[in-house]
């Protein structure tokens, strides 16, 4: 098991621009997201958005966690995380210059925007 998580890192890694000196941006990741078919570069996509995720659910069980403005309905799949970063780079990509920032901070605007929790009235 620890071989194929290895390797399943590894094709994530490889997924991401080869040549590229910087770390992934917002658009290399919709670029993994948005190929066609089955390929490596859906995979990629699909795991590093299903670890963002995991990651944002175990920060958010934490007892000292504040990151409650993300609330993923029940039976959220990566599927549609991938639906929703997509749909949002497509939308508002050229704003704020999301295309080149970090993949997960365009995951976290996108999903909180998407998925905002419920606030109670005072």
């Amino acid at each position: 098991m620890r071989g194929l998580v290895s390797l399943v890192a590894v094709l994530t890694l490889l997924a991401f621009d080869a040549n590229a000196a910087t770390a992934p941006t917002a658009q290399s990741l919709l670029g993994l997201c948005a190929a066609n078919g089955g390929t490596e570069q859906r995979l990629g996509c699909h795991m590093y958005i299903a670890g963002y995720i995991q990651g944002l659910e175990v920060a958010q069980v934490q007892p000292q966690g504040s990151l409650t403005e993300i609330c993923f309905p029940t039976n959220f799949t990566e599927s549609e995380a991938e639906a929703v970063f997509v749909r949002f780079m497509r939308t508002h990509g050229t704003e704020n210059h999301f295309t080149d920032q970090p993949p997960e901070q365009v995951l976290w605007v996108a999903f909180s925007l998407e998925y905002p929790c419920k606030r109670p009235a005072h």
